[in-house]
């Protein structure tokens, strides 16, 4: 996906890890901290803050993934998670 991510450093680099977020979502923010809380390297975007065609390469990507268009979207290699669940977003950080 070819947009403007933010990137974040961080001591954790083995996973390629993607965020695609809103700017005022509690779950979004919460996949954010739970990254930067683990020391994960990570990049994101704020959807609602990109540019229009920004925001429809993103919608692309999500329709072409058979996702809905609903955020949190955590992309850690080659697993995708739509929402917030921590759980299944640690299970898929151990796995290498």
């Amino acid at each position: 996906m070819d947009v403007n991510f933010i990137h974040v450093e961080g001591d954790q680099d083995e996973h390629d890890i993607t965020l695609l977020t809103l700017s005022k979502c509690g779950h979004c923010t919460e996949a954010k901290k739970l990254m930067r809380r683990l020391n994960i390297r990570f990049d994101y975007i704020d959807v609602d803050k990109s540019t229009r065609e920004e925001k429809r390469k993103v919608t692309q990507f999500l329709k072409d993934q058979n996702l809905p268009l609903s955020f949190p979207v955590i992309i850690i290699d080659e697993i995708i998670i739509s929402g917030y669940r921590e759980k299944e977003i640690l299970s898929a950080l151990e796995e290498q």
